[in-house]
């Protein structure tokens, strides 16, 4: 997330061990948890000016509400530096 407020932390999503449920594994509990906290975390500060998700081996798509997806490690600081950019560029003018 970038934000133009305060920090957010979402750790909180893992005080509790994530324990494996079935064949799904400890990452679709993770990202459930994950989704929670931002959704509880959110209601306390303003909104981001952006958010952005990257994931590996689609899981994205269970993370949608979080930001938007990026195609890679490099596709993720591109868009951060060009928000971060617009907005040092905004705030100077």
């Amino acid at each position: 997330m970038v934000r133009s407020d305060q920090p957010v932390n979402l750790v909180g999503a893992f005080e509790a061990a994530v324990v494996t449920r079935g064949t799904d594994g400890r990452v679709t509990e993770s990202v459930r948890r994950l989704v929670q906290q931002a959704e509880a975390v959110t209601r306390f500060v303003d909104s981001p000016i952006a958010s952005f998700v990257l994931f590996a081996g689609g899981r994205a798509a269970e993370a949608a509400s979080l930001g938007v997806e990026c195609s890679s490690l490099a596709d993720l600081a591109s868009k951060v530096r060009h928000t971060v950019g617009h907005g040092l560029r905004a705030a100077s003018s």
